[in-house]
């Protein structure tokens, strides 16, 4: 994002400040800091903990809509968004109002999990790849946004266009379960027949096989684009 200290910096679905407090120290208080959400306890934890961080003054929270942001044409210098685009069924409106409000030469950038890359190291191959395409297309509204990244950018006559991926992954079985929602997704698989109960307890057991093995292994992608605008 090219933040420097003065810069302005929009983050799109901020959640509680996860991020905003850490850019707000890079742009000190010369800089500006925006934080946007549509879940309105999210906004009231960001600001409570922006003001116990000590930089309320220039960072702020609000409520907004990412596919209608409540914010001036060109008033940032760089426009984020992560882990959002998968909750988006159709993110092209959202990428637009974050071009929108990025200043002439600024900076885009999209950080989204490649949910189509999902792959656990165990025996059972053919229920391994239904878990697999449960968790792109049931686990969240828009398992492939990440991978479409590239190409919504293009389409958005965006500049110097930038792709980055990185490896994601799990060794240990039972943090496997917990950040990667192993029982949603299991109950998801039996709600639209992609494993009866049966197959189910074959497919746990597979995991615990693979654990006992030593060679128990969780991986996908994250994608990460960035562009200019021109």
């Amino acid at each position: 994002m090219r933040v420097l200290e003065g810069s302005r910096v929009l983050d799109v679905g901020c959640g509680p400040a996860t991020d905003t407090i850490p850019l707000a120290k890079l742009t000190g208080a010369w800089g500006r800091v925006v934080g946007v959400d549509q879940d309105a306890a999210m906004i009231d934890q960001a600001n409570s903990r922006a003001l116990q961080n000590g930089v309320s003054k220039w960072c702020e929270h609000r409520v907004a809509d990412s596919a209608s942001l409540p914010l001036d044409d060109g008033s940032f210098d760089a426009v984020r968004a992560e882990r959002l685009f998968q909750h988006l069924k159709n993110p092209a409106p959202t990428l637009r109002e974050m071009i929108r409000v990025t200043r002439a030469g600024g900076y885009i950038v999209v950080l989204d999990t490649d949910y189509t890359t999902v792959s656990v190291a165990v025996d059972e191959h053919e229920l391994e790849r239904r878990f697999a395409r449960v968790t792109v297309e049931h686990s969240v509204n828009n398992g492939y946004a990440a991978r479409e990244l590239p190409l919504l950018f293009q389409n958005h006559d965006l500049d110097e266009i930038d792709v980055e991926v990185m490896p994601f992954l799990y060794t240990a079985y039972a943090l496997a379960r917990e950040l990667g929602r192993f029982e949603e997704t299991e109950q998801l698989a039996l709600e639209t027949g992609a494993f009866n109960q049966q197959e189910l307890e074959q497919w746990r057991a597979s995991c615990e096989r693979a654990v006992e093995s030593g060679g128990f292994l969780v991986q996908m992608n994250v994608v990460i684009v960035s562009g200019r605008k021109e």
